[in-house]
């Protein structure tokens, strides 16, 4: 399958990933289904990757599957079954697609989901299914207690993330740690995310502009 424009775009802009191996054939088969063809596409090509120096890596949806079933528990919306990842951030956002109302994005430190579709009350169209490529390329960074970004500092004290690492701040930050550089760990993602997401309550949010959002209900 050929790449879409907006993910041949993305390429130009920021490169191949630096690291990425490809999905097991049975693997390329589970992704049939679950996601729109141009993000297929974009995940065959890569199978488990990391892009931009590991602010960015594509998953296979089973990889974070255990973490989602934790956090969306008994949602009337969301769950396992409806809604996989395919990528994640450094620091703890699952990028997700949901079978009718696609990018769905799971920061497990803020403890929120949000789906634009669904709380804007939008219609799928077309273009809807091309959303996917909206995490890449964009600033994926964590800020520390004085408000000055990690990832840099994070990559050069504890080196470049690999295939299924986050960076995680031990212990959490609901368990009392601190926004520091001094507490992060170079940790396997499923295992921290699934840690983190059992010390977080999970809300639907409403973003209504750049810092405004507002909570809807609560997920589970």
């Amino acid at each position: 399958m050929k790449l879409s424009r907006e993910a041949a775009e993305y390429i130009e802009d920021f490169g191949a990933p630096q690291l990425h191996v490809a999905f097991a054939k049975e693997e390329m088969h589970q992704l049939a289904g679950k996601f729109p063809e141009e993000l297929i596409a974009f995940m065959s090509a890569f199978g488990r990757a990391v892009f931009q120096d590991g602010q960015i890596q594509i998953c296979h949806p089973d990889d974070q599957n255990s973490v989602l079933t934790l956090i969306f528990g008994g949602d009337e919306t969301f769950s396992h079954q409806n809604c996989h990842a395919y990528a994640y951030s450094a620091f703890g956002e699952i990028f997700c697609w949901h079978r009718d109302y696609g990018l769905t994005i799971v920061d497990i430190i803020a403890g929120s989901v949000t789906c634009r579709l669904l709380t804007k009350n939008l219609s799928r169209d077309a273009n809807t299914d091309r959303t996917f490529i909206t995490p890449f390329g964009t600033d994926a960074d964590f800020y520390d207690v004085n408000d000055k970004p990690l990832f840099k500092r994070a990559v050069k004290k504890l080196g470049s993330l690999q295939i299924g690492e986050c960076y995680g701040f031990v212990p959490a930050l609901a368990l009392g740690g601190s926004p520091e550089l001094q507490y992060l760990k170079r940790l396997r993602s499923p295992e921290h995310f699934a840690i983190v997401a059992q010390t977080n309550d999970f809300n639907l949010v409403d973003v209504e502009g750049y810092g405004v959002s507002k909570v809807v209900r609560k997920i589970g």
